[in-house]
């Protein structure tokens, strides 16, 4: 798969463009949000950059619970598959008051031209009652309007460069670039309305970007 098709992927899982931007942050900015799922997220996924043995270390050590048999079918699956994760995801549970957390952690390589993608790819769904403000926490938290978004599902794509962090517009071309140039991708997402309320993490790197 071309380094584009890898980018294709990120996009889909997003669904197609378009949400009222302004609605959003007057709604991030008209209420005190809290969102267990993006702060379980942000200590877990993105600390630990979706790496799983490090994620999973620190999630067995801090009360989440293995699962024992087939995760419940909550649509990350379909998720997965536009990534090309054949082999099922590592799963953690884990109850905090009337939140029930849902951890999956999943990592796929494969080889193009450019060389080797790597993609990183955690998320933290919530069943709990207080979740409904997730994509208003996420973009109050981002405070820049979402590469792609629709009524359920708002996704932030950006790099982190030594000027600081760049946020990336939907062109697959402008992301491709700068994975070229050596830039790990990062999108982050967060879901409502189709299944439990989740963030979805992802890194997405080559490992011998062109020209180097």
């Amino acid at each position: 798969m071309h380094a584009t098709a890898q980018v294709s992927a990120l996009a889909k899982w997003a669904s197609l463009v378009a949400i009222l931007w302004g609605g959003m942050v007057a709604e991030a900015n008209g209420r005190d949000l809290k969102s267990l799922a993006l702060s379980e997220a942000q200590g877990l996924c993105v600390q630990n950059h979706g790496r799983p043995e490090k994620v999973l270390a620190l999630a067995d050590a801090s009360g989440w619970k293995p699962l024992a048999g087939d995760p419940p079918p909550d649509g990350r699956p379909s998720l997965l598959d536009l990534f090309g994760v054949t082999a099922s995801p590592d799963v953690r549970l884990k109850s905090v008051g009337q939140d029930q957390l849902i951890l999956h952690v999943a990592q796929r390589i494969h080889s193009t031209r450019l060389g080797r993608v790597t993609t990183f790819i955690c998320s933290v769904g919530d069943e709990g009652p207080g979740s409904s403000d997730l994509i208003a926490a996420m973009a109050r938290q981002f405070q820049v309007p979402p590469t792609q978004s629709n009524r359920h599902v708002a996704l932030w794509v950006y790099v982190d460069t030594p000027q600081g962090r760049r946020f990336l517009p939907a062109s697959r071309t402008q992301q491709a670039k700068y994975m070229n140039s050596g830039r790990t991708l990062i999108s982050m997402a967060g879901a409502v309305g189709q299944s439990e309320p989740a963030v979805f993490y992802s890194e997405t790197e080559l490992a011998r970007p062109l020209g180097n």
